[in-house]
């Protein structure tokens, strides 16, 4: 499907959800493959590369976190968003 029928496809669910249901929340919309992904964040490219393997994921996380509220806005800028691929 092209994003144009992918869009049109997901406004005709909308409105029926809005016909026949009261919330609207049982819909399930399309998404498109193709779509862009957003950018990873500062603090997330930061926590994926000072992570050691062999560590459990919360205590590195935690560990992570501390070093990131220590660091100063100039340290922090060492890693810029990039889109994800």
């Amino acid at each position: 499907m092209t994003p144009a029928q992918i869009k049109e496809e997901n406004s005709k669910r909308r409105v029926l959800a809005k016909k026949f249901s009261k919330s609207g929340k049982g819909i399930r919309l399309i998404k498109d493959p193709n779509a862009p992904k957003r950018p990873q964040t500062a603090y997330l490219r930061f926590a994926t590369e000072s992570y050691t393997p062999g560590t459990p994921i919360s205590e590195s996380a935690k560990q992570a976190g501390q070093r990131w509220k220590s660091m100063s806005e100039s340290q922090k800028r060492v890693w810029p968003y990039i889109a994800c691929v």
